[in-house]
């Protein structure tokens, strides 16, 4: 059986969120003159003056604090909003065969059309992803409009549509088991993968390492789901 996996990994840009916060484009966070306010408002209600005098010297840091808290949360909430969640790495398992691309070494734009032309248009073997359906496949067409990557529409159509040709095995772990509690990343682990990484910090290099170290136990994975013989490269 012909098969292609397509894996995406992304970026979040926390810088691109602040920016955003800064212009007013996102709500939800107050000023740090508006929290100065409303703590000095607090202050004025505690009964001593001690307490009082107390509070005031660390007035600055308590605005600090709480402007984080506040802005901290919005972001969060940003984290996987395709405006901020830059595509860096891309990786296919072609029947057994591995190939990856990397932002650095090529463009986002290059890195879309990879994905789309290796794993989506001109294609009838088994297309596999994990959540490809919500994550991998809404974010590679969520960028390539930001970024204004021609996108063959009705081909991806197709290809999605055609029976029984894209299975998303994170949907099929979730039907037949009732639960939404599992990430690549988990699964790959309970398959004998020691890697660790923490993606707001890691470098390109080592994200590479972890996406094709996942990839390998992915295929592994779909090959004895769809009993093929063992093999990844």
């Amino acid at each position: 059986m012909e098969y292609v996996i397509l894996d995406i990994e992304t970026g979040f840009d926390r810088e691109k969120v602040n920016e955003a916060i800064e212009e007013g484009l996102i709500k939800g966070v107050p000023s740090k003159k508006e929290i100065k306010e409303k703590l000095l408002k607090k202050i004025e209600s505690y009964k001593t003056q001690k307490t009082k005098d107390d509070r005031l010297k660390t007035l600055e840091k308590d605005v600090n604090a709480e402007y984080f808290k506040k802005s901290h949360s919005i972001i969060e909430k940003q984290r996987f909003n395709p405006l901020f969640n830059k595509v860096k790495v891309v990786s296919l398992s072609q029947n057994g065969e591995i190939y990856q691309k990397t932002i650095g070494d090529n463009s986002e734009s290059d890195l879309i059309k990879f994905a789309f032309e290796s794993a989506i248009y001109g294609k009838d073997n088994l297309l596999v992803t994990f959540n490809g359906t919500e994550f991998d496949l809404p974010v590679l067409l969520s960028r390539a409009e930001m970024l204004r990557v021609n996108v063959d529409y009705p081909e991806i159509s197709r290809r999605l549509s055609h029976a029984g040709r894209h299975h998303d095995m994170y949907r099929m772990y979730k039907w037949t088991q009732g639960s939404s509690n599992l990430s690549l990343q988990l699964f790959a682990r309970g398959l004998g993968s020691k890697k660790e990484i923490d993606f707001d910090k890691c470098t390109i290099q080592e994200l590479s390492e972890y996406a094709l170290d996942e990839m390998k136990k992915f295929d592994a994975w779909v090959r004895l789901r769809f009993g093929l013989k063992y093999k990844v490269n």
